[in-house]
């Protein structure tokens, strides 16, 4: 890196967020190269220093390593110093426009009870899922259980049924048996 891109924000240049993957930073590049293209951009000398920058960006945020070390080495540098900008201009404001400083106090204070809601809101979503999916497996394996007892009922009744149907079965075939040996014995019988 040379010492221009380390005063420079290269994010800013590019137009992404600190967290933008590698395809995000290539999409955007590609977005703000075609508008700040010299050959697009004749008679405009900063077109070709801004398309030099961005192509400088794109070299050092899509090469992983030169990326890690900009990112922990350059970029808290920058963010510092327009931290330190920034609150070198806000005392100036409220020093004249003391509603202004209300203001920003009630929207600074707005913005601190919203965050750890948002929190609880998203810790409450995550755990009404898990309840929900918990509710669910649940629900199923008791599902099972009916379904695998009611199967086994029904076994148990077909060879309940069966052993019935068996019995009956020997009965008759008893019964048939003996009427038709008396009926031989009579039968005997007349012909003696």
């Amino acid at each position: 890196m040379d010492d221009d891109q380390l005063k420079l924000d290269l994010y800013k240049i590019i137009g992404v967020t600190t967290t933008a993957s590698e395809n995000e930073i290539k999409k955007a590049y590609r977005k703000k190269a075609l508008s700040c293209h010299p050959d697009k951009n004749p008679d405009n000398p900063k077109a070709t220093k801004l398309f030099l920058q961005l192509s400088k960006a794109l070299e050092v945020l899509t090469d992983k390593p030169a990326r890690a070390a900009y990112d922990k080495i350059v970029y808290p540098r920058i963010q510092a110093k327009f931290r330190a900008e920034e609150l070198n201009s806000k005392p100036k404001k409220f020093k004249y426009y003391p509603e202004a400083r209300v203001e920003a106090f009630r929207q600074a204070r707005q913005e601190a009870l919203r965050r750890p809601m948002e929190a609880r809101q998203e810790a409450l979503k995550r755990l009404m899922r898990a309840r929900q999916e918990a509710f669910r497996r649940s629900l199923e394996a008791r599902q099972e259980v009916c379904r695998r007892l009611r199967e086994g009922r029904q076994e148990a009744f077909r060879k309940s049924l069966e052993a019935r149907h068996e019995e009956f079965r020997r009965l008759r075939d008893a019964r048939q048996e003996a009427f038709r040996r008396s009926l031989e014995a009579r039968e005997e019988a007349i012909r003696r």
